[in-house]
């Protein structure tokens, strides 16, 4: 979806305008990657031991499963965007600084408080990520680990707000300081995360709906998803619309978790298990591949967005294959190639 919305440009101006009206949406794909972070970090948790010990194996497994592809894919861009040329440039050391130590520099471009158009612009998201981590990670010192977390996450989005502001802000545009670090973590769209928190939480609780509860969550979940689109006219993040839709969306899944696993295609398992590093590696072909393919005369249309789509797949697939898996723990390997 992000992808897509990101290539949409290609189709654009020979298509008039079909690349807006197919994937103009795709960039709410970033809010279900939200949702589904709180879930995967509760479920990658949830069963480790309170304390120090706890909280550095979460930060060293999490580390360790992002950060490999994410530096060695950066460097990759940086060395053909440029390369030391960017030294030249204070914004582009700003730019590169910030990307290395995943750093929010810009406090009023909310909510991605860097500038997307420079080199790796999508690791906004990743700023997110990192702060999530760390307040897992210190939520795991104490023994109510899930009190701690939500309570942190409480006076950041609810607290703190309302004694600036007087309300609970629900727009992911807003400003509330001069800091970008601060706005960041007061940020509506971390509300986001939290619903996948509390999706994970109660996995084993959701996974034991059976029968005609299934159907009635499952009707229920659709009828709130339509009345959410219907009510704003579309898709937008005001009032956590699109976040509500996101966790709405996930909660179907988890309760139809059996049926939709025996129906879906290898293919977008693969795509799934792919997924972080097409993430990392689309945004770069922006701005590598597209100005060299412009010297060559390659006109944009359909053609080259096909063509972009099937790269990104494919170098995302040598990434996984040749750096994500490389650093998977030799238990994980062994389910992989063994199909689980």
């Amino acid at each position: 979806m992000v992808m897509f919305f990101h290539y949409r440009f290609l189709i654009n101006d020979s298509h008039d305008g079909l690349g807006d009206k197919l994937f103009i949406y795709g960039g709410y794909g970033v809010d279900i990657f939200f949702v589904i972070s709180g879930f995967v970090i509760t479920l990658s948790s949830i069963d480790k031991p309170t304390g120090f010990q706890g909280a550095f194996h979460f930060i060293k497994n999490r580390a360790k499963r992002l950060l490999p592809a994410y530096f060695i894919i950066l460097i990759i861009t940086v060395a053909l965007s440029g390369g030391l040329s960017l030294f030249h440039y204070h914004n582009k050391i700003e730019n590169l600084i910030s990307a290395l130590f995943f750093i929010p520099i810009y406090a009023s471009k909310s909510p991605v408080f860097i500038d997307t158009s420079e080199i790796y612009g999508v690791r906004w998201t990743l700023n997110y990520e990192m702060y999530f981590y760390f307040v897992m990670a210190c939520s795991m010192l104490f023994t109510r680990r899930w009190l701690v977390m939500f309570a942190w996450f409480a006076i950041a989005l609810i607290v703190v707000p309302v004694c600036l502001t007087q309300t609970i802000p629900l727009q992911s545009g807003v400003v509330l300081s001069q800091s970008a670090y601060f706005n960041l973590m007061t940020n509506p769209m971390v509300f986001e995360f939290l619903i996948g928190v509390t999706l994970g939480l109660a996995y084993k609780k959701i996974k034991c709906v059976n029968g005609y509860a299934k159907i009635i969550t499952t009707l229920l979940s659709l009828l709130c998803i339509m009345f959410l689109y219907k009510s704003h006219g579309g898709l937008d993040r005001e009032n956590m619309q699109v976040g509500l839709i996101s966790g709405l969306l996930f909660l179907i899944i988890i309760i139809n978790e059996n049926f939709l696993e025996s129906i879906t295609p290898r293919f977008l398992v693969l795509l799934g298990e792919i997924s972080f590093s097409l993430y990392l590696i689309h945004n770069a072909m922006n701005s590598i591949v597209n100005r060299r393919l412009d010297k060559l005369g390659v006109p944009d249309g359909l053609g080259k967005f096909i063509l972009y789509s099937v790269l990104s797949i494919f170098l995302a697939w040598l990434s996984y294959r040749y750096i994500e898996r490389a650093t998977f723990s030799r238990k994980k390997r062994l389910q992989l190639s063994n199909g689980d």
